[in-house]
């Protein structure tokens, strides 16, 4: 089983560059509607989303950061 439950791409409006987001963390059910719902901003749904993480004291396996040079949508794995 894939450990890797959310994929995200974004754009910054600082620098307009692309960036994909892999969150290895198994979310609760209330966590999952930032990820899935699109009519937010990706960059800040993201942000508010390691924000509440941090804030919760939950402990993150792995995040990274990856250049993309292609826009696109948030995909939600299983």
């Amino acid at each position: 089983m894939n450990d890797i439950l959310a994929v995200f791409s974004m754009t910054t409006s600082e620098d307009e560059n692309n960036y994909t987001v892999v969150l290895n963390y198994k979310m609760p059910s209330t966590l999952q509607h930032i990820i899935s719902d699109d009519s937010i901003d990706k960059y800040n749904k993201i942000m508010n989303f390691l924000l509440t993480l941090y804030m919760s004291r939950i402990r993150l396996n792995q995040i990274w950061f990856k250049p993309m040079k292609c826009k696109e949508n948030a995909i939600k794995g299983s």
